[in-house]
């Protein structure tokens, strides 16, 4: 675990928010997603700042069932 991994998991402790990690060396993301409603952003931190935002329903349904795999995977704090 890194230390901004550390710092994450006291801020959600503050923020009453429930964190779980998965092994770096099975996920490493060099980008993030949102999902909300049918909506999907993609962001990439590169030289820059680049989004983005699918409106989709089976896509967003999709990722929403990723995401539910992962979570049951990853690990709590």
């Amino acid at each position: 675990q890194s230390p901004q991994t550390g710092e994450e998991a006291r801020d959600a402790i503050g923020k009453m928010r429930e964190i779980r990690f998965l092994p770096k060396e099975l996920y490493n993301p060099k980008v993030q997603m949102s999902t909300w409603q049918d909506n999907v952003a993609v962001t990439v931190w590169d030289k820059g700042l680049h989004s983005i935002i699918i409106k989709n329903k089976a896509f967003a349904d999709s990722m929403k069932q990723l995401f539910g795999i992962a979570w049951n995977q990853a690990k709590g704090e």
